[in-house]
């Protein structure tokens, strides 16, 4: 495990003891939930009876209305009358699984209205983010009268001026920051403008494609449910990927997004699936896991190392030959990924260890050749494994630059360093906790300067000691398999609805036995009352030696049903421990 100490947090509601115990009592009897997910609920912000309802039960029928999003008569005017006249439209999407699934999806649903469409992947290398002036004379010459971009586009100033004055209309469906100018488009449909009304504004890309495509359903008198049941599958892929809250309306679109993948049709997405799981489609039901760690991988490799276009082909193909040639190429490209991502870490790691860069509050990781498209994955990897902002750079001699990727802690916001960072910074932008820059390769050693100054004015010891956030603390006696099963109707799991993490203090460690990975343990732990609890430690192999045996302990873990020819046993997943008595 991480040597790293974490602190334990325990999630605040804000209620006092009266009114937490009347509000659980409430969920427990009206609700019929155990208290520990009742406690979940409301320590995760769901202080009223209509909104836990509605989190634990989400439906369809809580999607907002399309009709809210800022341009969205302006976009469908423009779509509409394409159709009409016969335009030929252009769709221009992003190299990521958001780009790519929104791309495939208004593709998809405009070919089925009769449209005549030419869908475009960006390349990371030859066009990088955003709209190239290149896709736009493309889409001039192939003589495409709208322009519509998915996933970008809310930046693109010079470059839809440009597409106007070709003479075409462009319509622009993006969720990205708005800065203060807008470019010139006939409508900008993202509900971060500050004129929004739209009552969620943490759609991914995908998403506001997504409901962009379901108001024009309703526009054209096609059965919703139809509608839901052809794209569900799609949204969920960038919804998920791209890691927004899986909240509000995105919660709606993932719930019923995994059901529909679960049965997908789409012979791209089935093919690329069996391949995944060995040659056949799983009979289970799929989860955001598989999207988050199978599916998505596998769709951002091509971006990453070689062009976007084949996953885009893939899911927008309906020869099932052509699918499963295009699938096993993502496989292929994904394992090449894997590989080399393997090599840039393992050589990020020998440089930070020889040059004590885990001793800065800011880390530069620079070396000439490696591959640009693989480093934003390895500053995650070492972010967490370090806690403390990574910045890797990829050196080119011959071309005389740097391309950098950044990731970061809460409380480091990337985007202001690299503003701070301008004046020797070729480019740069992004978010809080991810961004992208390139400098010459002399100014880096001036450009770790000024992040460690940032740094130092802004980082304290406590910002770099992560944290579990502990939805709840309870007794061994409070979880039984009912409890436990009742726990998933908290899916499905991602960005800003993780799995529950619960503590539980003042246990005995009864046995700490090897398994046959030494890297791993098994525990069994006994509560005060007597109770006995076999919990997993993987990773703490090394941590717990049978001699341990009989002391007090305290952990956060969390619960699960292992199913084993036939037979269901509860255990606790080991998260942290802490020996002695805790008040």
């Amino acid at each position: 495990m991480n040597s790293i100490e974490y602190q334990w947090n325990l999630i605040n509601n804000g209620k006092n003891k009266t009114e937490e115990t009347e509000l659980i009592n409430l969920y427990v009897s009206e609700l019929n939930i155990s208290a520990a997910l009742a406690k979940v609920i409301l320590n995760r912000g769901f202080l009223t009876l209509d909104s836990a309802y509605k989190f634990l039960y989400p439906s369809l029928s809580d999607l907002h209305n399309p009709k809210l999003l800022p341009d969205y008569h302006k976009a469908v005017d423009k779509i509409l009358e394409a159709k009409e006249q016969k335009q030929k439209i252009f769709i221009h999407g992003d190299y990521d699984v958001d780009g790519v699934s929104s791309t495939a999806l208004i593709t998809r649903f405009l070919t089925n209205l009769g449209c005549d469409v030419t869908p475009h992947a960006p390349h990371r290398m030859n066009e990088g983010y955003g709209i190239h002036i290149d896709a736009v004379n493309k889409a001039h010459k192939l003589g495409c009268k709208l322009f519509i971009s998915c996933d970008c586009g809310t930046s693109a100033i010079e470059q839809i001026k440009f597409a106007k004055s070709l003479g075409m209309n462009v319509v622009v469906l993006d969720h990205h920051a708005v800065g203060e100018e807008l470019p010139p488009a006939d409508a900008i449909v993202n509900p971060h403008r500050k004129d929004s009304e739209y009552p969620f504004s943490d759609l991914c890309g995908a998403g506001v494609v997504y409901k962009l495509c379901q108001g024009l359903t309703e526009e054209l008198d096609i059965p919703v449910d139809k509608f839901h049941r052809a794209f569900l599958d799609l949204v969920v892929l960038g919804t998920v990927a791209d890691v927004v809250p899986l909240v509000d309306e995105n919660r709606v679109l993932t719930k019923f997004g995994l059901k529909q993948l679960s049965n997908t049709q789409k012979i791209g997405l089935r093919a690329l699936i069996e391949i995944i799981h060995g040659g056949s489609f799983p009979t289970q039901p799929l989860k955001s896991f598989h999207i988050g760690y199978r599916i998505g991988p596998r769709l951002n490799a091509v971006g990453r190392i070689d062009a976007s276009e084949w996953a885009l082909d893939l899911l927008i193909e309906s020869n099932k030959e052509k699918a499963y040639e295009l699938a096993q190429k993502l496989e292929e490209i994904n394992e090449e990924r894997r590989s080399k991502q393997t090599l840039i870490y393992e050589e990020a790691l020998e440089i930070v260890h020889s040059n004590a860069l885990n001793e800065k509050p800011v880390m530069v990781v620079a070396k000439e050749g490696w591959h640009p498209g693989i480093i934003g994955i390895v500053a995650s990897r070492l972010t967490e494994t370090f806690y403390r902002p990574t910045f890797m750079v990829t050196i080119d001699s011959e071309k005389n630059v740097a391309k950098g990727s950044a990731r970061s802690i809460p409380g480091f916001h990337l985007a202001e360093a690299i503003h701070a960072s301008s004046k020797i910074l070729i480019s740069g932008g992004g978010h809080e906790l991810a961004a992208g820059f390139s400098l010459e390769p002399s100014n880096l050693a001036a450009f770790e300067q000024t992040l460690i100054e940032l740094a130092a004015s802004s980082i304290t010891p406590e910002m770099m000691q992560p944290s579990f956030h502990i939805d709840s603390e309870v007794s061994m006696e409070d979880f039984n398999f009912q409890s436990v099963e009742e726990l998933e109707l908290l899916e499905p799991y991602g960005a800003g609805n993780p799995m529950p993490i619960f503590s539980c203090r003042n246990l005995t460690l009864v046995s700490a036995d090897p398994t046959k990975n030494p890297e791993h343990c098994k525990l069994w732990l006994q509560s005060p009352n007597g109770k006995m609890q076999l919990t997993m430690a993987f990773g703490y192999g090394q941590a717990f030696k049978p001699s341990d045996a009989g002391q007090n302990i305290n952990v956060v873990f969390q619960p699960h049903l292992d199913e084993y020819m036939g037979r269901k046993n509860l255990k606790w997943n080991l998260k942290d421990f802490k020996y002695g008595h805790l008040q």
